[in-house]
């Protein structure tokens, strides 16, 4: 049986960087509520692959790596060094991220991520350059 670290890198590489989401359903369970990827306070496994589906419309060859990674026994908190290509051009891109939950009998049970998709966004041209500066100094982008 894997630990916990080994789980989250095979999670992080067969959804990724395979982009194969039948890991979702394996690798999850049914209830898992995901957390801070929308405005929703929660989300779902499903829902959870249909951002995961649309992200990677964008974004391919995506590695994440765990940079620091903690375990409680209870909870895992992991920081992650993302790197993916753009699909349409393959132009490099670099962000990071912040994952915690619980891993129960070898499925997620429950998921709460932060993921730096502002500086993704900018890099893939979808956003200005230095948006969160812009923001910041009051400037409205909309």
């Amino acid at each position: 049986m894997m630990d916990n670290r080994e789980f989250l890198e095979t999670w992080y590489r067969r959804v990724w960087w395979e982009e194969d989401l039948s890991a979702i359903d394996e690798m999850m369970a049914k209830t898992a509520p995901v957390e801070g990827i929308n405005k929703k306070t929660q989300v779902g496994p499903e829902d959870f692959k249909a951002f995961t589906a649309a992200l990677l419309e964008l974004i391919c060859e995506t590695r994440v790596s765990i940079s620091e990674f903690m375990d409680t026994g209870e909870h895992i908190s992991v920081l992650m060094d993302i790197t993916a290509k753009c699909r349409k051009t393959g132009m490099p891109l670099h962000f990071a991220g912040l994952a915690m939950g619980q891993i129960k009998d070898g499925k997620i049970v429950y998921a709460h991520n932060h993921i730096d998709f502002i500086t993704m966004f900018e890099q893939l041209g979808q956003l200005p350059d230095n948006t969160m500066a812009r923001c910041l100094q009051g400037e409205c982008l909309a």
